[in-house]
């Protein structure tokens, strides 16, 4: 399939690749729909084996961010950034450099920091365009922003199951304790919880389990098969897939990792095994949430009561699901997709500039 007919088939507006010989920078800027405002979505920093493998993700987390943003609030479009680098390192030269190319689509898209790139990175970029959000040193970090939204998220989810919102006593298990999930342990300790973590790092580990000593760890691969109540992939993409969804000994799915199922049809394939999923981009938006509430992220009780919506947003996604019987991956593109038509609606009206 060509380019132009893989851009049709997945409704997406651009795609956009920039090259800086100069500065080493290779980067990939996709737009997927602008319905509902302006584009908002993270910068990715990976080492891609191949351009496929760069442009495949690059078009399918801009796809996802759509979903998110207008599941989320009905503000922002849906677009992503990925920087394609061999050693996987940001580099400050080629962070401006990708600022001027971001600078050049006056606001078609705003980028933030995701998988690879952090604040530090998004103020480096934000030397040369407006056009990012990039937390000062002095308020809550995005990972921060993100790891209360996916532990709303997790009560939502037991208050579905079990009519109880509360984390105490329930045994969680945590895929990946990096800057966000290791945000999420924090978190679920404080309010209870009991933990079973795995990375593939030491030191991550290592600094989660010096604050919390009672913090169980497991090998990367045997972190599937623990028994547990929540399952929560915070670590990269597609770690649930044909194999492991069979392993999979939890009763809900709740993790900030985008893009979660390695195929859409394990959805349904844990429906019928009646495990809960809560869709990565419904549960992960709480630094897209934050993004829309400037000037609200000083202090961490901000932060917890914006990032609240994902409680929100998944119950309706929830409930959706039940009365029409469909998976609640289904319910919540559903959501998002009715939300763009009837916005959509109002661009028939004229207006001048």
């Amino acid at each position: 399939m060509g380019i132009f007919e893989t851009l049709e088939e997945r409704g997406h507006e651009q795609l956009i690749f920039c090259h800086h010989q100069k500065t080493g920078l290779r980067a990939l800027i996709a737009i997927h729909n602008t319905t509902l405002g302006p584009a908002l979505g993270g910068c990715r920093l990976r080492r891609y084996p191949d351009e496929d493998t760069a442009v495949e993700d690059v078009l399918r987390l801009s796809q996802l961010m759509t979903y998110q943003t207008a599941v989320a609030y009905d503000q922002s479009g849906g677009g992503m950034a990925v920087l394609w680098d061999e050693n996987a390192e940001a580099d400050v030269v080629a962070l401006r450099a990708f600022g001027r190319f971001i600078d050049g689509l006056r606001g078609r898209i705003t980028v933030y920091s995701d998988l690879g790139t952090n604040d530090d990175d998004m103020r480096v970029v934000g030397r040369e365009t407006e056009f990012v959000f990039a937390n000062s040193p002095h308020v809550v970090n995005s990972e921060t922003a993100a790891a209360w939204g996916v532990y709303h998220g997790i009560t939502a989810c037991l208050n579905y199951r079990h009519n109880d919102p509360s984390v105490r006593d329930r045994v969680i298990a945590i895929q990946g304790v990096g800057s966000v999930g290791s945000a999420l342990a924090d978190i679920l300790i404080e309010n209870g919880a009991k933990l079973i973590i795995s990375d593939r790092k030491f030191d991550p580990l290592k600094a989660v389990q010096d604050r919390h000593h009672e913090v169980e760890v497991v090998k990367p691969e045997d972190i599937y098969d623990v028994p547990c109540e929540v399952f929560s992939p915070c670590a990269v993409g597609g770690t649930i897939n044909a194999e492991t969804v069979k392993r999979l000994n939890c009763k809900i799915i709740a993790g900030s990792a985008f893009d979660q199922l390695a195929e859409l049809r394990l959805a349904d394939e844990l429906a019928e095994r009646d495990i809960l999923y809560a869709p990565d981009f419904v549960i992960n938006a709480g630094d897209t949430l934050m993004h829309n509430n400037p000037g609200g992220r000083d202090t961490v009780e901000e932060v917890r009561k914006a990032t609240a919506q994902v409680y929100r947003n998944l119950g309706r996604v929830f409930s959706l699901a039940r009365r029409k019987g469909l998976t609640p991956y289904a319910a919540a593109v559903k959501i998002a997709g009715e939300k763009i038509k009837r916005i959509a609606l109002t661009k028939s009206i004229l207006v001048s500039r």
